[in-house]
């Protein structure tokens, strides 16, 4: 474990603790054991996930084309690499794989959003600021509100769809 003395009112990436668990924090001459804060990166390449401290990334996403795919770093893991669901790091363990567990968002077309009674624009989920890809579009969309009915909205807030 890395120990980091603050001596600054300044907080860059390296004094960040990053990865699962804690890490010991020392301001002066108080100590504190803290929770470490574990980020999702997201990363344009396989090559990059591959290469990642695993120690520190526990969750990535890869975001080439359409909705960005969840990596997860399995510790007990010894599956050949596909490249594709199972990435092996470099340099190479024996154990340890990152692993895909799929779109970062459900997947849906335009069908889907225009139908008033599809599961899209009916279930619980649908709620103001609710995200979903749209592969005919290949962009999120997200829900205006929770009624069957209500619009869905890309990046710049244009209506794309109203459920009928």
């Amino acid at each position: 474990m890395t120990q980091r003395t603050l001596n600054r009112s300044l907080i860059i990436h390296k004094d960040l603790a990053l990865g699962p668990g804690t890490a010991v924090q020392v301001r002066g001459t108080n100590t504190s054991t803290e929770q470490k804060i574990e980020l999702t990166f997201i990363f344009r390449t396989i090559d990059e996930i591959r290469n990642l401290d695993f120690a520190l990334y526990t969750r990535v996403y890869l975001h080439t084309l359409g909705p960005p795919v969840e990596y997860y770093f399995n510790s007990a893991s010894a599956v050949a690499d596909n490249a594709k669901e199972i990435l092996a790091p470099v340099p190479a363990v024996a154990l340890g794989r990152w692993l895909k567990i799929g779109p970062a968002a459900p997947n849906y077309v335009t069908a889907d959003f225009t139908d008033l009674s599809h599961a899209v624009n009916t279930t619980q989920a649908k709620q103001a600021g609710y995200m979903v890809w749209s592969s005919t579009l290949n962009k999120p969309l997200w829900a205006v509100g929770s009624v069957d009915s209500d619009n869905w909205v890309d990046a710049t807030g244009a209506t794309v769809h109203t459920p009928i």
